[in-house]
């Protein structure tokens, strides 16, 4: 009986997904860590906003292709999400998308930047009931 459970429960891909998509952006957000201790700054925005993007795909069960910010914020809307949670996140992938991008000079400090993902991704996987 428990293995029919499981074999029922691992056939939907995106419920399995979404069920790995904290541990996937924590290995994400650990691959960006070191890339940020190796002086590679501009890996690391790109580590980091991969790790949002993924776990925003998994968790909402969005398709790669489908992954706009619009989108996203819907999704969140639709999931109870709250607007301060919402705009955190939406404020976490312009900066990491503009640091990637661009030179700052005395933008954020990386480590913040670090941590406010993690406990942003902490945040989201309290609010967001599956």
């Amino acid at each position: 009986m428990f293995r029919r459970k499981q074999l029922a429960l691992n056939a939907d891909m995106a419920v399995v997904k979404s069920r790995k998509a904290t541990r996937m952006a924590r290995k994400r957000l650990e691959t960006a860590g070191s890339l940020l201790k190796s002086g590679n700054q501009t890996g690391f925005y790109d580590e980091t906003g991969k790790a949002l993007w993924g776990y925003l795909s998994d968790k909402l069960k969005l398709p790669v292709s489908a992954l706009t910010k619009e989108s996203v914020v819907a999704a969140l809307t639709n999931a109870s999400v709250t607007q301060k949670t919402t705009n955190r996140l939406v404020e976490t992938i312009d900066y990491c998308e503009f640091a990637r991008f661009a030179r700052m000079e005395g933008g954020k400090n990386p480590d913040q930047v670090y941590q406010d993902t993690v406990n942003l991704i902490t945040q989201l996987e309290d609010e967001i009931k599956n």
